[in-house]
């Protein structure tokens, strides 16, 4: 997470510095305001159309284009790792609550998974991706207090905006790269 915020603050630091050197060939614009105040049609006159002004605007242009990406990929960097904190947060969820269920009143391990999956769905996450792992001695009459029970609840890692545009400009699905995982101990009470 720190990383993300690191790229995306040297990021903007550089797209700042870009807009400045940009704007720094353009210092004709506040003078120009003032008299387009007075004089509608006078900026016509007022830009010289030599070649040394297409030039000038061209290396804006430029380094514009040259910035650009620069600033976008920090930006994408870090709504991905933020859709990945939030996947990772809804499994954890997911996995606290429906192992909290089993652990506090004995629920059967067919209500445990229908109570983590609902969880998922209720983040925004489709249940049927996810795979659960219930390992607890805490179903039914056999119940042993103090025994350890464990849930694990694993979700495919995806990408918010990478896939879609992976996909306009090859044609093909992003492979997938991992899961999200999430593991919870807890005593039975």
């Amino acid at each position: 997470m720190m990383l993300a915020l690191l790229i995306g603050t040297v990021g903007y630091l550089i797209g700042a510095l870009g807009i400045a050197m940009a704007l720094g060939t353009r210092l004709k614009i506040a003078s120009l305001e003032q008299q387009l105040a007075h004089e509608p049609w006078s900026h016509l006159e007022a830009l010289p159309t030599s070649p040394a002004r297409r030039v000038a605007a061209s290396r804006v242009t430029v380094r514009l284009l040259t910035v650009s990406p620069l600033l976008v990929l920090p930006m994408l960097g870090v709504v991905e790792m933020e859709s990945a904190w939030s996947t990772y947060q809804a499994v954890g969820s997911a996995a606290h609550d429906g192992l909290l269920l089993a652990v506090s009143t004995g629920a059967h391990e067919t209500d445990v998974r229908a109570a983590m999956r609902a969880k998922l769905a209720e983040e925004g996450l489709e249940p049927d991706d996810a795979t659960i792992e219930l390992l607890c001695p805490c179903f039914g009459p056999s119940r042993v207090r103090g025994e350890t029970a464990r849930a694990s609840v694993a979700y495919p890692a995806r990408f918010l905006l990478a896939e879609p545009i992976f996909r306009y400009f090859t044609g093909a699905e992003m492979a997938r790269s991992g899961t999200i995982q999430s593991e919870l101990v807890m005593r039975v009470e």
